[in-house]
C-alpha cells in the first residue's frame, strides 16, 4: 500500500480526490490532517507523499503561514515528495522550486485528475526513497550492535559511553553507507561530490567558489590541496596552517593544452581519456572535474597553476572563497596522489630509452 497524506483545513474540497484516488488506485490510503495536526500525523503515519494546501481557511497566505511551515518541516525532518495543492500554488516560494520531488496543482475542476497523475509520477520513485531509508535504519541496528558493547567495556560512567556510543556509530554508519550499492554499479561522475559539504573544516579537494564571478566560468574554482588534517577546526581546535595551497580550475581545452594530449584526434583522445585521466583521476599534471548540473562546471584542474590563500577567507556567507562542495573518498586520496606524484617527482636527465628499450626486448 502506498499511504498518502493531505494536509488541509478544509477537508470537503478534497472529497473529489480522494474519491478519484478510491476508484482508480485502491492500493493508495489516503489520511486527511488539519495545519495544527499534520506534524504528529505525518510522524505516526510516515506517508510516502504528501498532498499540502497552503492557505489556512481559504484565506491568503502570509510568509509565516501554517502551510509554509508544514513544508518546512517536511523538508527539514521528514523527506518525501510533496505536492502543493492550492488555489494559489504561486504563494510557495523558491526554497523548493525546481526540485524533482516537489509539484504544484491549482485547485480546479480538472485538479483530481492532475493530483492523481503527479502521485502515479512519484509513485515510481518512491520505492528507491523506501529502501534506501530500510537500508539506513538496517545499517544502523548493526552499527548499534556491533559498537555499544566497546562503548560499555571502554567507558566506565554514562556520560562519556553515550558520546562514544554516538560518534562511534556515526563513523560506522557512514563507512557502511560504501556498501549500498551493487557490485556491477557505476558511479554517476558527480557522485564524487559531497554537496553541499557536510563538516564544518575545509578539506583536500574541496571545491571553491570565488565569490563574485560567473559560476559558469571554470576558473572561477580553486581545489584545495593542503591535507586535510592540517584545517581540522572544532571548539579546541584550530588549523595548524594560516594558508591553504589551491590548484586554478580551467576549462576542459584549456585543461587539455597543459597535457601531451593537445592536438590528439577524437579518437584517440577519447582513449586516453577513458584509459588514463579518467580510469586514475589524474593525467601528468591535470584532475578532471565532472559537471556538477547549475553548480559546478565541467573543468579540470592544474597542478601546475597553483595559489596559496587565507584560510581565514575560506567560508560561507562574505568570505572571499565558498566551499561549494568536497570529493568524496577514494577521489579525495586520488587528488593528493596527483599532487604527490607531480611535485614529489625527481627531475630526471635525458636518457636514451630507444636503446634501453631495445635492451629489455632484446632480454625478454
Amino acid at each position: 500500500m502506498l499511504p498518502v497524506l493531505f494536509i488541509e483545513d478544509q477537508q470537503e474540497v478534497l472529497e473529489p480526490v480522494t474519491r478519484l484516488l478510491g476508484r482508480e488506485r485502491p492500493n493508495i490510503t489516503c489520511t486527511i490532517s488539519s495545519f495544527e495536526e499534520a506534524e504528529k500525523k505525518i510522524i505516526e503515519l510516515q506517508p510516502r507523499i504528501i498532498v499540502l494546501d497552503l492557505m489556512k481557511d481559504g484565506t491568503t497566505a502570509e510568509p509565516d503561514n501554517a502551510g509554509l511551515r508544514t513544508r518546512e518541516f517536511i523538508w527539514g525532518k521528514y523527506f518525501c515528495p510533496i505536492i502543493i495543492y492550492s488555489a494559489r500554488p504561486e504563494l510557495h516560494d523558491d526554497t523548493c522550486d525546481e526540485h524533482p520531488f516537489v509539484k504544484s496543482v491549482k485547485k480546479g475542476a480538472k485538479s483530481p485528475r492532475l493530483v492523481l497523475e503527479t502521485i502515479d509520477a512519484f509513485a515510481q520513485h518512491v520505492t528507491a526513497l523506501a529502501e534506501t531509508e530500510n537500508y539506513v535504519r538496517r545499517a544502523l541496528s548493526e552499527v548499534m550492535r556491533n559498537t555499544a558493547p566497546y562503548a560499555f567495556e571502554s567507558r566506565a560512567d554514562d556520560a562519556s559511553r553515550i558520546e562514544v556510543i554516538k560518534r562511534s556509530g556515526r563513523r560506522r554508519l557512514a563507512a557502511m553507507m560504501d556498501n549500498f550499492d551493487s557490485p556491477d554499479s557505476k558511479l554517476a561522475p558527480w557522485e564524487q561530490y559531497i554537496f553541499p559539504p557536510v563538516t564544518s573544516s575545509a578539506k583536500l579537494g574541496d571545491v571553491l567558489w570565488v565569490r563574485g564571478k560567473a559560476k559558469t566560468d571554470p576558473t572561477s574554482y580553486r581545489i584545495i590541496l593542503t591535507p586535510s588534517c592540517d584545517l581540522a577546526l572544532s571548539p579546541t581546535r584550530t588549523p595548524k596552517v594560516g594558508f591553504v595551497l589551491v590548484a586554478k580550475c580551467f576549462g576542459i581545452r584549456s585543461g587539455l593544452d597543459f597535457t601531451s594530449m593537445n592536438g590528439m584526434k577524437p579518437a584517440k583522445l577519447q582513449e586516453r581519456l577513458s584509459g588514463s585521466m579518467l580510469t586514475h583521476g589524474f593525467f601528468e599534471t591535470v584532475i578532471p572535474l565532472p559537471e556538477l548540473k547549475g553548480t559546478i562546471p565541467p573543468m579540470m584542474a592544474s597542478l601546475r597553476h597553483l595559489d596559496l590563500i587565507s584560510v581565514s577567507e575560506i567560508g560561507s556567507a562574505e568570505k572571499p572563497f565558498e566551499r561549494i562542495a568536497s570529493i568524496d573518498s577514494p577521489f579525495r586520496e586520488a587528488i593528493s596522489w596527483a599532487y604527490m606524484q607531480s611535485s614529489g617527482r625527481p627531475g630526471l636527465p635525458d636518457r636514451d630509452n630507444v636503446a634501453w628499450t631495445t635492451e629489455i626486448i632484446e632480454n625478454l
